[in-house]
């Protein structure tokens, strides 16, 4: 069964701007125009395949590029095609703070990263997320935080030679 699209019934969301349709609009334009700059500066690292040599540099983001403007344009179709159904208002104000308890901390771990690194960084963020949303005790937190995060620094650092961000802290422990 395919979700109806018809939210203008629903008797906890009001009619309004910003609309769904003008955010979606929004989104679709802003995916077309990244994904034209994407394939556009990767077309001038050379996008093209060679024969001796393989894929130019910029060969696999092009591509990536011209499938996110497609996207955008799908996006885009969609809701012109539903604009009448998507009248009701993007976000409620009621709907704000569960929203916002995700992306604060999210730019919280984006701004940290400068000064923490990559891997101090998502061990806090996660295991914050997981004590404070999840209600899961301290020990459990740090465990389960820090297992993948010492799995994804063997994988990039010591298998694949590539460096993530480094932070003070990070330098400090000499990682």
């Amino acid at each position: 069964m395919t979700p109806s699209h018809e939210t203008t019934t629903d008797p906890n969301r009001s009619i309004g701007q910003p609309s769904m349709a003008t955010m979606e609009i929004g989104v679709a334009v802003f995916l077309i125009g990244f994904g034209a700059l994407i394939s556009q500066d990767s077309w001038k690292l050379g996008a093209r395949w060679s024969e001796l040599r393989g894929p130019g540099a910029g060969y696999f983001p092009f591509y990536l590029g011209i499938a996110l403007a497609l996207c955008g344009f799908s996006i885009l179709i969609r809701a012109v095609r539903l604009r009448p159904k998507l009248r009701v208002r993007f976000i409620e104000w009621h709907q704000a703070v569960p929203v916002l308890t995700i992306f604060v901390p999210t730019i919280a771990f984006v701004g940290s990263i400068h000064f923490l690194g990559f891997y101090v960084a998502s061990i806090v963020f996660v295991a914050c997320f997981m004590r404070f949303a999840g209600r899961m005790a301290w020990w459990k937190c740090l465990t389960y935080s820090s297992l993948p995060v010492v799995f994804l620094f063997w994988l990039f650092e010591k298998r694949f030679l590539v460096p993530m961000p480094r932070g003070k802290v990070e330098a400090l422990l000499g990682l």
